[in-house]
């Protein structure tokens, strides 16, 4: 078994990819004790990992690990090309419903976006009103800011035609904010 877990961790960079590879293999040597290992034995061990309610992402985890090893025992001539085909064409299992991690990454995107196009708006009606800019503070900004984005509930956004036709929202002026403080 540690052969096999070397086999595979040479093979990948990640060390967290390797940590779980080894993981899955040594649950499937575990479960594959006295059994051959061909395409017939993962294509039961996908299974029985179903049958025992494993989730589709880490029952495609752990058949990710072996079918690494088949590529890779097959590349060092430790297995025949026939059986590591076999067992890398071991089908993965189907995983239902919606990815939200392709959602969330686009909202964070338009928020990083959005804020990015505020920030510059404002530094450049700062500058045209005369206020000193310094490359420090702008250092120190981030788009990624989003406490006034509320990304929880329902919207309805009525939106403004000067928005509608490509412009910005009208920003506050810093006079103002500098009175709200005093």
């Amino acid at each position: 078994m540690e052969w096999a877990k070397q086999l595979v961790a040479s093979a990948v960079r990640s060390p967290h990819t390797q940590q779980a590879y080894a993981y899955a293999l040594e649950q499937f040597f575990v479960w594959a004790a006295g059994r051959a290992i061909s395409r017939e034995s993962v294509q039961g061990y996908v299974t029985w990992l179903g049958e025992m309610k494993f989730s589709p992402s880490t029952i495609n985890q752990r058949l990710a690990a072996i079918r690494k090893l088949a590529a890779e025992a097959e590349r060092c001539g430790y297995v025949d090309s026939e059986t590591a085909q076999a067992i890398v064409s071991v089908a993965g299992v189907k995983q239902k419903g919606r990815r939200l991690g392709r959602w969330l990454a686009w909202v964070v995107n338009i928020i990083i976006l959005w804020n990015t196009l505020y920030i510059n708006a404002a530094f450049e009606q700062l500058a045209s009103q005369g206020y000193a800019i310094h490359t420090e503070d702008i250092a120190r900004l981030s788009p990624l800011v989003f406490e006034h984005i509320n990304l929880l509930g329902r919207y309805a956004f009525s939106v403004p035609d000067s928005v509608v036709r490509g412009q910005l929202r009208s920003l506050r002026n810093p006079a103002d904010a500098l009175e709200d403080i005093a």
